[in-house]
Formats: structure tokens, sequence, C-alpha cells
């Protein structure tokens, strides 16, 4: 018999649901336990939200600078690492990199990508000239928190 044929009665046993009611409540016992799990999750994470704003909040400022940072308490040891986020705006690469004779039509959408190692080892008149372009800024800080 192959796959397909009609004498093949495995397929319509495999597709066959059992609706019981014992089977109706443990579903419901688990979809109950998932919803009160996932409730549970989305509230802790709001607490971890809130405190780690508080935290962003109350450390020095240099510690929400650029770079890695420390900080020790009588009970604590507190390190923040702040990575740098370049942001480059398009309509200036455009500007900068489109020749006049190419015209892009309104329906096409194009973005520009520009490579953070091969901008940092460019030869200075490139780097100041697609710099316009360039905004960096600090990151949100990422803490590794050490009970002493």
């Amino acid at each position: 018999m192959g796959f397909f044929d009609e004498d093949d009665t495995s397929q319509e046993t495999a597709a066959t649901v059992v609706n019981t009611d014992a089977q109706k409540e443990v579903v419901q016992e688990y979809a109950l336990d998932y919803v009160l799990v996932m409730e549970r999750y989305q509230a802790a994470k709001a607490s971890l939200t809130e405190a780690e704003e508080a935290l962003i909040a109350a450390i020095p400022a240099e510690m929400r600078e650029v770079g890695t940072h420390s900080l020790q308490t009588d009970r604590l040891f507190i390190q923040s690492a702040v990575t740098e986020r370049w942001s480059w705006d398009q309509s200036v690469l455009k500007e900068i990199v489109q020749s006049d004779e190419a015209e892009l039509p309104s329906c096409v959408d194009f973005n520009f990508k520009v490579s953070k190692s091969k901008f940092d080892s460019a030869n200075e008149p490139e780097r100041q000239v697609l710099g316009a372009a360039l905004t960096r800024k600090a990151g949100k800080p990422k803490f590794k928190i050490e009970a002493i």
C-alpha cells in the first residue's frame, strides 16, 4: 500500500482526537497553570524593568558613560558595561553617496549600511565625509551584581 492509497487506515487513526472529559480537565489544568505563570512572569518582568530604571537613575553619571565601570558597597560589587551605539542618518548617507545622474524612483527604498570596523579603518578624509551622518551615543547599561 502506498502513502495515498484509500485502504491505508493508519492515516485515519493518526488524525483521530480523543476528547474525553478527563482529557479536557487535564488540558484545562495545564492551561490555567500556564496563564498563572505567564501573569507572574509579566509582573516580574515589569518589576525588573522598574528596578533597572531606578538603579540606572541612582548610579553615578560616569557609570552611564561608554565603558566598563564598577562600584563597591559594603555588601555588593556592582559593575556596569555601557556600549556605544551608532546610528547612521540615511538621508545624509544618500546625499553623500548618490550620484547626481542616478535618481531613484519614488517607489524604491534604499538603506545604506556602514561597517563599523571598515569605517574605523578607513582613511581620515573618508571618515570625515561619512562622519556627518553618524550619531554616537551611550547604550543602556548592562549590570553584573555580586554579593561580597
